[in-house]
């Protein structure tokens, strides 16, 4: 009977536990970002790109989980969303941007909603493109981002950029929002194509904006062609 009762207060405390690092995890994640941040005048600068092709392939209610290689350094950046090929509006409705660990997996803690104008979505029609608003975020070049998009509904032929060479992550059908996750146990099929992020802007308040993408050009290959097909990251 002893052995019993200590059983069942060890899991109530367990339990206990995993709330508290919960919590402790929600705020740190708070802690590391900061959304809605104003640039004042500084221009918006180039970090990564990767021009839309074509529309090809369907999502229904899943998770896309985009690896992106910026270029350059930044401290406040945007994320760059196209439907430009698209055939009818597609909705995000929650989108979300981290650091990489491993594969589909966040660094614990980075993960950070975008927002658009405020709202917490986004519905692109057929043929247009946007940019969130600014977060406040130390963006290191070659340190890869994780921007993990949840498709409402269906979103019809799907923008892309064919060539990544770099594996990305998308969630199964119907499977719901996992944007917001940071294991990706969830996030099961790899593509090599980059679905609807197009870009990412750095703001340079130094205004030496000709200086970084020399620097980027210098160091890196051609956006969307890397040197070789990465797992998990180019470092």
């Amino acid at each position: 009977m002893k052995h019993d009762f200590q059983g069942r207060t060890r899991r109530p405390l367990f339990s206990l536990l995993t709330m508290i690092g919960l919590m402790l995890s929600t705020f740190a994640n708070a802690e590391t970002c900061e959304r809605g941040m104003g640039h004042g005048n500084a221009p918006w600068v180039g970090a990564w790109t990767a021009s839309p092709a074509y529309a090809q392939g369907e999502f229904n209610d899943q998770t896309v989980r985009m690896v992106i290689s910026p270029r350059s350094d930044g401290q406040v950046f945007r994320v760059g969303f196209s439907n430009r090929f698209g055939e009818r509006p597609v909705t995000f409705s929650s989108v979300w941007v981290g650091k990489q660990q491993y594969a589909a997996t966040l660094v614990a803690g980075s993960n950070c909603r975008l927002t658009f104008h405020g709202a917490q979505s986004l519905t692109l029609p057929a043929g247009m493109e946007a940019f969130s608003d600014p977060v406040k975020m130390p963006m290191r070049a070659f340190e890869n981002l994780l921007v993990s998009m949840h498709v409402a509904g269906e979103s019809g032929p799907a923008t892309r950029h064919e060539l990544a060479q770099q594996y990305s992550y998308v969630a199964p059908a119907e499977a719901g929002d996992q944007s917001a996750e940071e294991v990706g146990d969830r996030f099961t099929r790899r593509v090599e194509s980059y679905f609807f992020v197009h870009a990412i802007e750095a703001a340079d308040p130094s205004g030496r904006a000709a200086a970084i993408v020399t620097q980027a050009a210098a160091h890196a290959t051609r956006p969307g062609y890397p040197t070789r097909l990465a797992e998990s990251d180019r470092k």
